[in-house]
């Protein structure tokens, strides 16, 4: 608008012209920073079909050995599910034309491809999948101290034996010994 313009659309339009280029520079920095907390979770080059595939296979391998999971199996399979319906490739792809992008306000076009259903799915499946791999893993951590500490005790309990049956052997010899005389 003119700059003698002082209706309220023209106002309206100078508090959005001044108030976009800070806008538009947070909004990229948050998708930016979900793309690396996407990459730091699932790989760089990692694909919706990848993801499900190995998340689903580390779900089905801790339910077939007995790990215990508490819980954690089951908002797993729910994000799972979820995730298996969104366009998390196209966002990641769209999210990615951001990086080398300079002027926030020139990229706005491509602020409106990243899906945020695929944002939070791909959010939820971080979450999920952080909670059931912490969990399995100090099932296992806890499953092999156990397991140490058995044998420990078996050890222990072999070289008691093993004293035991040392000295029943000495003391055979001994009757032996003073049978012979």
């Amino acid at each position: 608008p003119p700059q003698d313009d002082a209706s309220a659309l023209a106002k309206t339009y100078r508090e959005i012209a001044n108030a976009l280029p800070a806008a538009a520079a947070a909004e990229r920095s948050q998708r930016l920073q979900w793309l690396q907390e996407m990459q730091d979770a699932f790989g760089d080059g990692a694909t919706r079909a990848a993801i499900v595939a190995q998340l689903g296979a580390a779900r089905q391998a801790a339910l077939e050995a007995g790990v215990g999971a508490q819980n954690s199996g089951r908002p797993l399979q729910e994000a799972l599910d979820r995730f298996q319906s969104v366009q998390f490739d196209a966002t990641i792809t769209a999210i990615r034309t951001l990086t080398g992008v300079e002027d926030p306000v020139s990229a706005l076009p491509d602020y409106g491809r990243g899906r945020a259903n695929a944002v939070a799915a791909g959010t939820a499946l971080r979450s999920a999948a952080a909670q059931f791999l912490d969990v399995v893993e100090r099932n296992l951590e806890s499953f092999g101290g156990d397991q140490s500490a058995r044998a420990g005790e078996v050890a222990k309990s072999i070289a008691e034996i093993d004293g035991a049956l040392g000295g029943i052997a000495d003391d055979l010899a001994a009757m032996e010994a003073s049978h012979a005389a």
